[in-house]
């Protein structure tokens, strides 16, 4: 095994260590529903819109703790309660669409899910570039018309840009 090979293993041990100790974080009712929503929090430079994304992004990690930033490395994110992000779920890459994302989706209530497309590696196969087109384009209607929301586009986007 390499010297870079043995480092490499070290790190990502400690990082795995880490997380596995750290400090358990409850999900208080302190904690608001979405990032940047009330005024104990409004005031961060991750919260204001008028900011570039890249000087918010910053701004988030830099004042994120090195035990928060690993908690969020996974589909399930912690809770960051010193800086109002709530725990959020991102459990799909949406391949099939945004019918069954699991957990991290919630529709509006009037429309019970989505369509569910066949998997892309099918789609890849027919080699049909329209196709491919036409089903990014139903998941965008699918997405803006259902009031889907991932917790983590809420936090950066929603359908309207906001």
């Amino acid at each position: 095994m390499s010297t870079e090979s043995t480092h490499l293993t070290i790190f990502f041990f400690n990082i795995i260590f880490i997380s596995t100790f750290e400090p358990s974080i409850s999900i208080a009712a302190s904690s608001p529903k979405f990032p940047c929503s009330g005024p104990r929090y409004s005031s961060f430079p991750f919260c204001n819109t008028s900011l570039p994304i890249t000087s918010r992004a910053r701004s988030l990690v830099h004042l994120l703790r090195l035990h928060e930033k690993i908690s969020l490395l996974s589909d399930n994110a912690s809770a960051v309660p010193r800086l109002g992000i709530p725990a959020y779920e991102w459990w799909s890459e949406s391949l099939h669409g945004i019918a069954t994302n699991g957990p991290g989706v919630s529709f509006n209530g009037s429309i019970p899910s989505a369509t569910s497309f066949s998997q892309v590696i099918l789609m890849a196969a027919a080699f049909n570039r329209s196709l491919w087109s036409s089903v990014g384009s139903a998941i965008a209607v699918e997405a803006s018309l259902s009031s889907v929301y991932h917790s983590y586009g809420r936090f950066c986007m929603t359908s309207t840009g906001q």
